[in-house]
């Protein structure tokens, strides 16, 4: 698991968005009164946004786990 998710990390590495452009996102996200239970914080890619935003966590869940015990 941990081999594969080191390669799928590095290279989608160079698509990442700035970290002070993360940090404040996170720090958004904290201040809220009602916080969600998923937030999809990427650099405005669709497949990156798409799938945590609207599938149910539990889903969410099972496909990374799939992806990263191969």
């Amino acid at each position: 698991m941990g081999v594969h998710f080191l390669r799928l990390f590095s290279k989608s590495g160079d698509r990442g968005m700035e970290s002070d452009v993360f940090a404040q996102k996170v720090v958004s996200i904290f201040e809220k009164s009602r916080p969600k239970a998923r937030y999809a914080i990427s650099a405005s890619t669709f497949e990156e946004w798409l799938m945590p935003r609207y599938l149910p966590s539990e889903m969410v869940d099972k496909s990374i786990a799939k992806i990263l015990n191969r």
